[in-house]
Formats: C-alpha cells, structure tokens, sequence
C-alpha cells in the first residue's frame, strides 16, 4: 500500500495537498484486456486518499484542480510485450508525463511501468492515465490477480497507484 502522510507531514513536506486514486478490482479479478495499436484508457476506479478535495473521479478520469503538481504513477502490464503509460491531459488533448519503457514479456512476470515527474495546469483539467501495448492481451493484459494464489489470499486486487502531491 503507498505511504499516506499525515497533515503534519504534508505541511513538512513542502506541498499542500495530497491524493490518491487506484484501479482496485475484488480479490480473485483481473486487471482487464490490453489492446495493442493505440492509447487505451486504464480503469481508475477508486478514491483512496483526498483530505482537501484536490481530485474526483468519474468514467475512469480523474478531474484536477489548477496547481503545481509532483506524481508517481505505477501501472502493472502482463504479457504484451513492448509498452509504455502516459499521463494525458483529456480536457486540452495534450500529454503532461510519458512513462517509462518496458516489455513485459509474454509468459513472463507482470511488470509495472511508471510515470513520475511535475506538471502544472492552470485550471481543472481531466487526465487519464493511458497504455500502449505491441500485443493484445485478453483478460489480465492489465494485471494478474494474485487473490486466487495467495495463501490466505488478497481482500483486494490493485493494478494502478496514482499519488499526486500538490506543491503550488
């Protein structure tokens, strides 16, 4: 689970805010289908931390408010080869943050790619966190559920972490 600061720590910590949002599905579920040849909107489905309202989520879009933003955004890829995660910027049409490179082998591991940096947007926007996958992948493309595995098993499943941490 990510590290959720107090208010003490955020004013120590040099921004104002702090939020969280995940893909959470029920144990036992996967992450869903991953489709190649074009950016694909990830499901971010959960509110999982916002003590001061910097964020809401509707139809798997996260709305901002205007500010300074540093984020880290880790997204699990299962068998699609070549891919890569953006952070878009749906309102204006334009890319805030690429993400890392990866290759998340087919009959290999799930991998997770990541997206972190800063940005600013000067008024609410809604983002989206996007994936691009060289091949298809049906059913746990994003992500393979470990519920069903786990000794004890997982009362939930999480394939997407996105923390935002408003610094101006």
């Amino acid at each position: 689970m990510p590290f959720i600061p107090s208010a003490a720590q955020i004013n120590a910590g040099g921004f104002t805010s702090y939020a969280l949002a995940q893909h959470q599905e029920a144990s036992t579920v996967d992450g869903g289908t991953a489709t190649a040849g074009s950016w694909v909107t990830r499901t971010i489905n959960t509110e999982v931390s916002d003590t001061d309202g910097i964020m809401s989520l509707s139809a798997n879009q996260i709305s901002l408010v205007a500010g300074t933003y540093k984020c880290w955004i880790r997204a699990a890829l299962n068998g699609v080869n070549q891919c890569s995660n953006r952070l878009r910027n749906v309102t204006d049409g334009v890319t805030l943050l690429n993400g890392s490179s990866e290759n998340a082998v087919v009959g290999g591991a799930t991998i997770s790619g990541f997206i972190m940096g800063r940005f600013t947007i000067a008024a609410g926007k809604l983002i989206e966190i996007q994936s691009n996958v060289r091949t298809t992948k049906a059913t746990d493309g994003f992500g393979v559920q470990a519920g069903g595995w786990v000794t004890g098993g997982v009362a939930v499943e999480i394939y997407i972490d996105c923390e935002f941490w408003k610094v101006a």
